[in-house]
């Protein structure tokens, strides 16, 4: 199996604080199934600043941690990126670091409470120079709880998107785990990973979230989105079913007496 997100990097985020806790991490995901993962630390989120050269730089380190312990998991760079207005001039400037050696594949990550005005254009530019947008966490995001249209449009544009295993677990609530399982039956989503940041509230989930997949979607549309990570990691095109719109979200509506 392999894991497109995760934050197992030590000391560059609000995940792994350490090379120890990073090998514990790391030997979770082994457990669950994981041989490959690629190692993405966030980007230009506000808090976060971590251009390809030193994810790379400690990606190196990591994997000579890992192969030090006989871990048997093979690590790449990779990148949760943020989106922004000046995405295309970080690009040139080498500052992303993409989820394949062929830049073909992006981990965008957009604000927890909305898409920002600019992204139409920023998904525009991206595809113009070949490169697939992965939304990460749509399930999670606001705006598309609210009106799961807008992720529609986005995937109608060019886009990717993958689900957090969490979500599929239960992990963020009843809501988000119909949500997340909606998209994906309707080709919404079309990866899962981990998104794992810790051993307690944000850990991997992967074989509950696939276990449960395949109780409901069935083993064929699990080892389809198995397939699709492996895609992305070489570069290979994915040629996704098209996507089907979810119906938004009706509003409560409330009665007084008078």
């Amino acid at each position: 199996m392999i894991d497109l997100h995760n934050h197992l990097l030590p000391n560059l985020d609000d995940g792994s604080q350490s090379f120890e806790e990073s090998l514990q991490l790391a030997l979770k995901l082994v457990e669950e199934g994981v041989t490959q993962a690629v190692v993405t630390p966030h980007h230009m989120n506000g808090k976060y600043v971590n251009p390809a050269g030193k994810i790379n730089q400690v990606t190196a380190q990591f994997q000579d941690y890992l192969d030090q312990a006989e871990v048997p998991l093979q690590v790449f760079p990779g990148q949760e990126v943020r989106i922004h207005a000046h995405l295309i001039e970080s690009i040139r400037e080498g500052e992303i670091q993409f989820l394949d050696r062929e830049k073909h594949y992006l981990l965008l990550e957009f604000p927890t409470a909305h898409i920002p005005d600019y992204t139409e254009d920023v998904i525009y530019d991206l595809k113009h120079l070949g490169v697939t947008p992965i939304i990460a966490h749509p399930e999670r995001n606001h705006a598309i709880q609210k009106d799961p249209r807008l992720l529609f449009d986005l995937i109608n544009q060019g886009c990717l998107s993958q689900v957090t295993a969490a979500s599929l677990a239960g992990v963020f609530g009843s809501d988000v785990k119909k949500q997340a399982l909606e998209m994906l039956d309707h080709h919404l989503a079309h990866l899962v990973a981990s998104d794992m940041h810790d051993l307690g509230f944000r850990q991997a989930y992967l074989e509950e979230a696939f276990t449960f997949l395949e109780k409901e979607l069935g083993p064929d549309r699990v080892r389809q989105i198995q397939e699709y990570a492996r895609q992305v990691i070489n570069g290979v095109k994915i040629k996704a079913p098209s996507a089907q719109v979810l119906p938004q979200k009706k509003r409560r509506r409330w009665f007084g007496l008078f």
